[in-house]
């Protein structure tokens, strides 16, 4: 009986202790670089579908569609898990390339491999051919890096990924010193509660058209998400029942899987949004002056 009742107590203090941690999703966003601490936290308590509450939503209808966003995020958290179950040695391998990437100053992510192609885009000289080696094995490592480790940022972001004030509400974040994606950046605000919040870079140019205003286009954004989380979902699948037998293959098998839902549902947002643009012109051109 008192065996008993020390388990129950145990099991008491711990479900407390995480409505705590957890509880009315708040877990911790009062300065931009709590809220970074957060992500970290989430990531490796294996919590990855929060992290959709971190990222600025200006209404509900953005709030529905990052929550959507945070399920495939935790999606592509377990595909990373299972791909480093079965295949220890490749990412053991890849991981062993982004520390010393790291150790070198280098960016191992994605978005920096990005930031760093973009800012040797704009010098005049063009790049040797030992550093355009050099920009594709980091580009391919980051796409690796997508499936095995997709968080694998946040844990480089210790003293590299920094933020800068730009006034009360808007902080930029910065990479080495540097802004993030520049000249266009990346920014956390706060939102309603205060908290603060990832900003999604929906300004890049020839992108911003194609954000949702309209129910139907929250709904078709909605879908492309809902495409690559099942992609995610069959990935990690396919992986732990032994159908997938190099990490090579996954890279592979995620754009046939991808490859004819997506395009089609791009199809359809993009027929959407053309037919939207004509039918505002056709009005403008009935209007009467």
């Amino acid at each position: 009986m008192r065996s008993m009742l020390n388990r129950s107590l145990m099991l008491i203090t711990l479900i407390a202790a995480s409505a705590v941690m957890w509880g009315c999703d708040d877990y911790g966003q009062d300065t931009p670089e709590q809220t970074i601490k957060t992500a970290k936290m989430l990531v490796e308590t294996g919590r990855a579908e929060k992290l959709g509450n971190l990222i600025y939503a200006e209404n509900d209808q953005w709030r529905k569609l990052m929550r959507r966003t945070g399920i495939f995020l935790g999606n592509m958290q377990k595909l990373g898990n299972s791909l480093e179950e079965k295949f220890p040695k490749q990412v053991g391998e890849l991981r062993e390339r982004a520390k010393q990437a790291a150790a070198d100053g280098k960016s191992t992510s994605l978005l920096g491999t990005f930031t760093r192609q973009a800012m040797s885009g704009n010098r005049r000289k063009r790049p040797s051919e030992k550093e355009r080696q050099e920009m594709e094995q980091a580009f391919n490592d980051g796409v690796k890096r997508i499936f095995a480790d997709p968080y694998g940022w946040l844990r480089e972001s210790e003293n590299r990924l920094t933020v800068e004030m730009v006034n009360d509400n808007t902080a930029a974040l910065l990479w080495d010193g540097k802004p993030i994606l520049a000249p266009i950046g990346m920014v956390m605000k706060k939102d309603e509660r205060d908290n603060w919040c990832f900003v999604l870079p929906t300004n890049i140019p020839g992108l911003s058209q194609f954000m949702p205003k309209t129910d139907k286009e929250f709904m078709l954004w909605g879908s492309i998400i809902a495409t690559f989380d099942n992609v995610a979902i069959d990935l990690t699948k396919d992986v732990r029942e032994g159908r997938l037998t190099s990490f090579d293959s996954v890279a592979t098998k995620a754009g046939e899987k991808a490859f004819i839902p997506a395009a089609m549902t791009f199809a359809a947002y993009g027929a959407y949004v053309e037919a939207k643009k004509k039918e505002t012109a056709a009005a403008k051109t009935d209007s009467p002056k």
